[in-house]
């Protein structure tokens, strides 16, 4: 029993001693939390760090205010420092982002200055790869841009500019040789000369329409002759060549039966009448007798 109140008392002793009589340890650091225990003093540091990110000094002027600090610091104006809480090791970013591909970021360290300039040249036009492309043709009458859809240049026609006064259009236009049967216009979206020849056509079927370089459309009358002394040969200017029997000419001196009055003419009816060949024109009223000697329908005007 009597060892049993003895570790009782010693107990409730060094319980009392530890909670009110810590003064007994005071170092007279302002810097330590000073407390007897379990018979002995212990001097703990006042300030100390909540993690690996922090720098902690004890100010003993101050009456040991604690002053904390980050541990990483930017090196320049042009960054900023992070800390890794489980490993204490620094990590740098810049301050100064492009944000995109298409740009360049540069700061001034002494100032911390951010500035943005376009990556490409003013010609130029960045695609979404973050490459510079130049679309220009040296056309002054196209529009040029960049297509993201396809991947490529587009150079089109800008109708509403006027570019036939620009040096480019007019050099275009001293290229291309003309003479009074060709036509020729510059090509705006290639700069080059396109030429076309002159259309002579005067409508008029009884005349055949041809071009000389220096003199321009000529229009020289068709010949109608067929070579045959049997026919009437005459021209129209909507329909051309037709033909008619000659009632004059006789054909054969004389004969024995039709086929012996045959002209192979299509458009008439021969006949042996009397002895003597007959040829009668056989198209209606308004048929002609073509070059091919065959009926053919024509259109009148009023």
């Amino acid at each position: 029993m009597k060892i049993k109140y003895l570790l009782l008392f010693i107990t409730i002793f060094l319980v009392f001693v530890n909670c009110e009589i810590e003064g007994l340890c005071d170092d007279g650091d302002p810097c330590t939390i000073d407390r007897f225990k379990i018979l002995r003093c212990e001097h703990l540091q006042k300030c100390q760090a909540k993690d690996l990110c922090e720098t902690v000094t004890c100010n003993r002027r101050q009456g040991g205010n604690c002053t904390v600090t980050p541990r990483c610091h930017a090196r320049t104006l042009c960054e900023q420092a992070l800390c890794d809480v489980n490993t204490g090791q620094c990590i740098y970013t810049p301050t100064c982002i492009s944000g995109d591909r298409c740009s360049i970021a540069s700061c001034n360290e002494e100032t911390g200055e951010c500035k943005i300039t376009p990556k490409c040249k003013p010609e130029e036009i960045c695609d979404e790869r973050g490459f510079c492309v130049n679309c220009s043709d040296n056309n002054p009458c196209t529009t040029d841009f960049y297509s993201p859809y396809y991947g490529i240049c587009i150079n089109i026609v800008n109708e509403w500019m006027n570019c036939e006064n620009t040096t480019e259009y007019q050099k275009c236009l001293k290229g291309c040789n003309t003479n009074k049967c060709t036509n020729a216009v510059c090509d705006k979206q290639t700069l080059k000369c396109i030429q076309s020849y002159k259309d002579c056509s005067d409508g008029n079927l009884c005349t055949a329409d041809v071009c000389d370089n220096d003199l321009g459309c000529i229009h020289n009358n068709v010949s109608c002759d067929d070579g045959n002394p049997c026919t009437q040969d005459f021209c129209d200017n909507e329909y051309g060549c037709h033909y008619k029997p000659d009632p004059t000419c006789d054909g054969l001196s004389s004969c024995y039966s039709n086929k012996d009055c045959s002209d192979n003419l299509d458009c008439t009816t021969d006949r042996c009448e009397y002895g003597k060949c007959t040829h009668s024109f056989n198209c209606g009223f308004d048929q002609l007798c073509n070059k091919s000697y065959k009926c053919e329908k024509v259109r009148f005007e009023n």
